[in-house]
């Protein structure tokens, strides 16, 4: 049984617990037990996303790997040595399988109702034995170059990655998660061997499981299968380019077969560390919801004008070294929704913001944060985020309830600049 210290984390104002500990391999572990859940899951994955091209191996030489590597490699994991079908064995329990590639990190998880214990067993098991052989890489080129095809028609991936083109200049989150045709063309087996044992080590991963599940149970999972293996002897070091403050271009347009253009207004705010990126993100989103929400004199305005016939979508995109507000709207006035954005968030700034909406949006996000213990699975993902970057659910909580007026005022009237937003559209092809 490991000999890891476990904490239990109260949870302050909710009245609910969970385990975590940090296993002798270097895994991090969170379990939660959800009484009256019949589903249980689990997240699984290491600190390891799109953005991540260019790290130093063990000898301290860094490397850089074609774009789309790390999705190219989550695709790899569910394929076995002997032919196995991984989704068939999830199948055979009943369980749902997926898993996704985002900016920093890739996860492996599953749901169902029956077998956690062998379930837990799956998804371990074939994430920590990977198979790569010049055939199966290749096969895997002709399948991903199809999906970014796909995106590539795709109005609404192409509106924001083209947002994130147009306002970054060296930055990687600009290139899109999926890699290009000629990158993806230039991945080997070696390649991903050393993508892997790179960033798939015990110490870079994070194991969160959620619903009808047991802490000895998930214990003694994770001693057979990380039995033997080892932290990494210092912490992986990444090379992120600096990105400056201005914006690559304005505007940026493309067309595809949309019968109403697609807009993305976007704003690049100035970067932190990554974990002070995570938790502004949540300020960020309060601060969106009060300038452009369903609620907002904008969106009625711009509803009412027929500018707009439904809700703005918002985004807050942040990581490590980025941060980036996304509007996005279908609209056959690109130019004046922008201008009435931009216009929109000068009225708003030095004392202008209502603190009405500020208690409102707070409530939203404090109740968004104990909602999540309606859904094993929406818990699992963001205990998985979390612990990631060493924070825990009260570190939340505390954040929304001691969230100051003036800690969102402070936001708006140092960022959203008109020079450093941007204009991505999607026109109707003719």
């Amino acid at each position: 049984m490991t000999n890891a210290e476990i904490k239990k984390i109260n949870v302050a104002h909710i009245n609910e617990e969970y385990f975590e500990f940090t296993h002798r391999s270097g895994l991090k572990v969170v379990v939660c037990p959800m009484k009256g859940y019949a589903t249980s899951c689990a997240f699984l994955g290491p600190s390891y996303g799109s953005i991540n091209n260019c790290f130093a191996v063990p000898n301290g030489e860094f490397v850089t790997v074609p774009e789309g590597i790390a999705h190219f490699l989550e695709h790899k994991l569910f394929e076995s040595e002997n032919g196995q079908d991984v989704f068939e064995l999830f199948a055979a329990t009943g369980a749902n399988a997926n898993a996704f590639t985002s900016f920093e990190k890739t996860r492996y998880h599953f749901s169902g109702t029956q077998e956690f214990h062998r379930n837990l067993e799956i998804l371990l098991n074939f994430v920590t034995s990977p198979y790569f052989s010049d055939e199966n890489v290749k096969k895997e080129q002709g399948i991903i170059t199809q999906e970014i095809k796909m995106y590539e028609d795709s109005p609404s991936w192409q509106v924001f990655f083209n947002a994130l083109r147009a306002m970054y200049i060296k930055h990687p989150v600009r290139i899109d998660t999926a890699g290009e045709v000629e990158s993806i063309s230039k991945i080997t087996k070696d390649l991903l061997y050393i993508c892997y044992n790179s960033y798939y080590s015990s110490s870079n991963m994070t194991l969160a499981a959620t619903g009808e599940v047991k802490l000895e149970e998930v214990l003694s999972v994770v001693d057979e299968l990380y039995d033997g293996k080892e932290p990494l002897p210092k912490p992986l070091e990444n090379f992120i380019p600096k990105e400056p403050l201005h914006v690559n271009e304005q505007i940026i347009r493309k067309s595809l077969p949309v019968s109403i253009p697609l807009v993305d207004i976007g704003f690049k705010e100035e970067s932190l560390t990554e974990s002070e990126n995570f938790l502004n993100r949540l300020k960020y989103d309060i601060l969106l919801n009060m300038l452009f929400g369903e609620t907002s004199e904008l969106f009625k305005k711009c509803y009412d004008d027929g500018i707009v016939t439904k809700p703005f979508e918002l985004q807050t995109v942040a990581g490590n070294g980025f941060v980036s507000l996304i509007i996005e709207s279908e609209t056959k006035n690109p130019e004046t929704l922008y201008q009435l954005v931009i216009d929109e968030v000068k009225k708003r700034q030095n004392g202008n913001l209502s603190q009405d909406d500020f208690q409102r949006f707070k409530k939203v996000a404090l109740a968004e944060q104990i909602r999540l213990w309606e859904d094993p699975v929406d818990l699992a993902s963001k205990l998985s985020d979390l612990a990631r970057l060493d924070f825990n659910l009260n570190d939340i909580l505390e954040l929304v309830i001691n969230l100051k007026f003036e800690d969102v005022e402070k936001l708006l009237d140092n960022g959203l600049k008109e020079e450093r937003s941007v204009l991505s559209v999607i026109d109707c092809l003719l």
